[in-house]
């Protein structure tokens, strides 16, 4: 016969809204931040070739010798 006390059980519809809003600006703030790393097409710009280089020098792939020696003849060849 009384299911909401009389008609007073609306209070629940404030915090409903409230969780909605959240949920929903939720929802939004997580596509608009994985859409905007992906604007430019989702492609990574590429390397140089100096920072390949600098790269496998920091690995240990090449020494300081041979690094500078292919770093030198990177200058010269974009000459």
């Amino acid at each position: 016969m009384y299911w909401n006390d009389g008609g007073a059980g609306w209070w629940w519809i404030v915090p409903m809204i409230i969780v909605m809003v959240v949920v929903v600006g939720a929802v939004v703030w997580a596509v608009l931040a994985n859409t905007q790393g992906s604007a430019s097409g989702g492609h990574r710009p590429e390397s140089t070739p100096e920072e390949v280089l600098a790269q496998r020098f920091a690995h240990g792939d090449i020494d300081s010798t041979e690094y500078h020696e292919k770093l030198d003849t990177l200058h010269d060849t974009r000459r």
